[in-house]
């Protein structure tokens, strides 16, 4: 894998680094349509009992991508999403139109950390 990769954003009005949002736990960065991706990460988070931060990126989310920076280097689309280790590299990237987030989202995560499936 790589890096995340470092872009500004802006969360509440105040200007961060996608860096900062990284850990201490596993992160997932979603496209502005990652409600799915957020309800994923909340059962496989139950399940796995593993924290799972989700921060949706986009020009009309939250966290906002003014300058569309973090859109041009990751390339994600409104509904894929990012997974980032707690070390701040990239585990595993989903494609367009996963049909179950929560199925591939445990699956991947099952294994990275080693679990049987």
């Amino acid at each position: 894998g790589t890096r995340v990769p470092h872009a500004w954003v802006h969360r509440a009005g105040v200007r961060i680094s996608t860096l900062d949002m990284v850990g201490p736990g596993f992160t997932l960065f979603t496209g502005s349509s990652g409600a799915t991706w957020a309800s994923a990460a909340d059962a496989v988070s139950a399940t796995l009992n593993l924290p799972i931060c989700v921060h949706n990126v986009g020009a009309d989310c939250e966290i906002r991508d003014i300058e569309r920076r973090w859109a041009r280097l990751t390339r994600l689309t409104s509904d894929e999403a990012l997974l980032v280790r707690p070390d701040g590299f990239v585990a595993w990237r989903s494609g367009p139109r996963v049909w179950s987030p929560e199925d591939r989202l445990g699956e991947v995560l099952r294994q990275i950390l080693g679990l049987a499936q």
